[in-house]
C-alpha cells in the first residue's frame, strides 16, 4: 500500500490539547511504534493556537554528559531561528552581545558551524538556520569588537574569563540562556493568546545518563525558590525552563520508570523524583482498542475481503500484541511479494485474474501462518463465500494451462453431499459466473483434492 488510512484520532488531539492548558510540565507517553509522530505532527497543523518547538537530543554527537544542556541550549536556539521566533532583523543590545562573545570567545561563525554539526541538523534547517544566525550574531559581534576596542579587551582576556565561569552551575542564567527567555519573553507580548512549546522527543531512545541530565535540568530551576529561602506556592510562581508555557518530554513512561531503577537502584524513590516534573499526571496515548478495527477495516478494503473471514484468521489477541508500525508493515508494498500470472484469453476476450486472495495471503504469511493453515482455513470458509469462490475458481484455468471455457468443480455440503459449482466466462460483463446444483450422491475426496491443489497452487505464486 502506497498510502495508509490511519485510525482518527479527533477525541485523543482534543484531550491533549485540553491537557496542555493545565499541564505546564508533562510526559507524552505511548510505546514504541505506536503513531506518536503522526499524532504529534497532526498536533502542529491543528493547533492554531500553540507554536511547537521540536528537539531530537537522540541525534546530538555528544562527548561528553555535560555538553547535553549546552547543546540543548543551542538547539532550541536555532529552532528560534527557524520558527521566526527571533528574527535576524531583531537589534542585539549591547550587555547581550558583549556577554555573548565572552562566554563564546571563538569566531562566530566557528559558534554557528560547530553547533550545527553537534546538532546534526538536516541540511535545509542548516542552511536556513546559518542564514539568519549570521545576521544575528554578525551585530552582536560588531558590538563586541567596538566594547574590545574602546576597552582594549584582548582575546587573552576573553580566554582567562571563560576558563573562570566554565563551571558554572544549572541555575545559572547564562548568555544563551537570557537569549532564549527574551526572545520567548518578547515573542509572548506580541502574541498573548498562543502557547509556545518545548517538545523533547524520543527521550528513551538516548544515554540514561544523558536522558536524565536533561530532566534534571529542566525541572531543577524549581527549587531555585527553595535555594533562596521560599517555597512557591504554585508551578505558576517557578514557571517553566526558558519561559515557555509547556514542556512535553516524548517518552514511554513505563520504559522511563525501569531505565530510573536500573540506573539510581531498586529503593530508589521514583514517584518522588518524577513528580517535580509531572506533578499533575502523564498523558498517555495508546490506540490498543482502535488497532483491531482499524487493521480488519484496512485489509478488507485492500483484499477485498469480508471482515468475518479475516477476523477468523487473524485473530484480535495476535494484532493487540503488535504496535501500529509493524501493523502497518504487515500491509506494506503486498504486490512486491506476489508473482502476478499473465493474462488468459477466452474465445478472443482478453481476462486478468483475480488478485485480492493472493495479496490477503500475503498478509497471512507476514503473520506467520503456514500453508497447511491458510488451505484448511480457506477451505472451512469458501462454501459460505462467494467473494472467495469468484477469486479462486479463475485460478484453475491457470493451473490446467488450457483455454477451456467452463470448468466443473465439486465440494462437499455439511451433509457430504457433492455441490457442484459450474463456472463459465460470461462475455456481456467478462466475469465468472456459475450455477449450482444439488446431487443426491455422495463422492468422497474430490473437495478436498480439487480445492487443496487449487489453493496450494496459488500459494505457490507467493515469494517468500
Amino acid at each position: 500500500m502506497d498510502e495508509l488510512e490511519y485510525i482518527p484520532i479527533d477525541n485523543a488531539l482534543q484531550n491533549f490539547h485540553s491537557h496542555l492548558k493545565t499541564h505546564p510540565r508533562t510526559i507524552f507517553s505511548a510505546g514504541f511504534g505506536e503513531g506518536k509522530s503522526y499524532f504529534l505532527n497532526s498536533c502542529k497543523e491543528q493547533f492554531d493556537d500553540c507554536v511547537f518547538i521540536t528537539i531530537y537530543p537522540v541525534n546530538y554527537q555528544i562527548a561528553e554528559n555535560r555538553d547535553i544542556f549546552d547543546l540543548i541550549k543551542r538547539d532550541i536556539l536555532f529552532q528560534l531561528f527557524i520558527n521566526d521566533i527571533i528574527s535576524p532583523r531583531k537589534q542585539v543590545s549591547e550587555k547581550v552581545a558583549i556577554s555573548f562573545f565572552l562566554f563564546n570567545p571563538q569566531n562566530y561563525m566557528e559558534w554557528i558551524i560547530e553547533s550545527l554539526s553537534a546538532l546534526d541538523y538536516p541540511e535545509t534547517q542548516a542552511i536556513a538556520a546559518t542564514a539568519k544566525a549570521y545576521k544575528f550574531l554578525r551585530k552582536g559581534y560588531d558590538k563586541f569588537k567596538k566594547f574590545c576596542d574602546k576597552c582594549d579587551v584582548d582575546d587573552k582576556h576573553c580566554s582567562d574569563l571563560w576558563d573562570k565561569i566554565e563551571g558554572k552551575g544549572i541555575y545559572e542564567n547564562d548568555v544563551v540562556t537570557q537569549i532564549i527567555r527574551n526572545a520567548i519573553s518578547d515573542w509572548k507580548h506580541k502574541n498573548p493568546a498562543k502557547r509556545i512549546i518545548l517538545l523533547v522527543e524520543d527521550m528513551d531512545r538516548i544515554d540514561p545518563a544523558h536522558l536524565f541530565r536533561i530532566l534534571n535540568v529542566l525541572s531543577a530551576h524549581i527549587d531555585y525558590c527553595y535555594k533562596l529561602g521560599y517555597a512557591p506556592s504554585s508551578e505558576s510562581i517557578a514557571g517553566n525552563k526558558f519561559g515557555f508555557d509547556n514542556i512535553v518530554c516524548v517518552l514511554d513512561y513505563d520504559n522511563l520508570r525501569c531505565i530510573y531503577r536500573h540506573f539510581y537502584g531498586e529503593n530508589t524513590c521514583w514517584d518522588g523524583y518524577i513528580s517535580k516534573f509531572s506533578s499533575k499526571g502523564i498523558f498517555n496515548y495508546s490506540l490498543l482498542e482502535q488497532k483491531a478495527n482499524y487493521f480488519y477495516k484496512q485489509i478488507s478494503q485492500l483484499c477485498n475481503i469480508d471482515e468475518t473471514i479475516i477476523r477468523k484468521l487473524i485473530p484480535e489477541s495476535e494484532i493487540k500484541v503488535l504496535n501500529l508500525r509493524t501493523l502497518n508493515a504487515c500491509m506494506d508494498d503486498i504486490d512486491c511479494q506476489i508473482e502476478f500470472p499473465k493474462d488468459y484469453n477466452i474465445d478472443g476476450i482478453i481476462k486478468s485474474y483475480p488478485v485480492n486472495l493472493l495479496r490477503f495471503f500475503v498478509i497471512l504469511r507476514r503473520f506467520g501462518k503456514n500453508n497447511q493453515s491458510i488451505i484448511s482455513a480457506i477451505k472451512d470458509t469458501i462454501s459460505n463465500d462467494e467473494t472467495l469462490k469468484q477469486n479462486v475458481i479463475p485460478y484453475y484455468f491457470l493451473q490446467a494451462e488450457c483455454s477451456l471455457k467452463r470448468i466443473t468443480l465439486g465440494e462437499k455440503d455439511r451433509n457430504g453431499y457433492l455441490v457442484l459449482y459450474d463456472f463459465s466466462e460470461h462475455p456481456e460483463d467478462r466475469t465468472f459466473k456459475y450455477t449450482k446444483s444439488l446431487l443426491s450422491g455422495y463422492t468422497e475426496g474430490l473437495h478436498d483434492t480439487n480445492l487443496s491443489k487449487l489453493i496450494s497452487y496459488m500459494l505457490d505464486r507467493i515469494l517468500y
